[in-house]
């Protein structure tokens, strides 16, 4: 795995462009264009997919809070 000092994440990314690699994935949503980051894990025989975009900020609290305390009461 490649190291070095990186200060900024537009300097990862970039440098991850100049390696040839796709660093950031894009999702066309109703709200337009959502970029986020690729997962850094390559497999030849079971690539990686990404089949939606990331939740909007949020999205998920009702029921992560509803999980923990479940687990919790146990």
């Amino acid at each position: 795995m490649p190291c070095g000092p990186v200060n900024r994440m537009s300097g990862a990314i970039e440098l991850a462009q100049r390696l040839g690699l796709d660093p950031v994935v894009r999702f066309d949503t109703a709200e337009g264009e959502v970029a986020t980051l690729a997962s850094p894990l390559r497999f030849t025989a079971s690539p990686v997919g990404y089949l939606r975009p990331p939740p909007h900020l949020g999205a998920d609290s009702a029921e992560i809070r509803t999980h923990r305390m479940t687990v919790n009461a146990k």
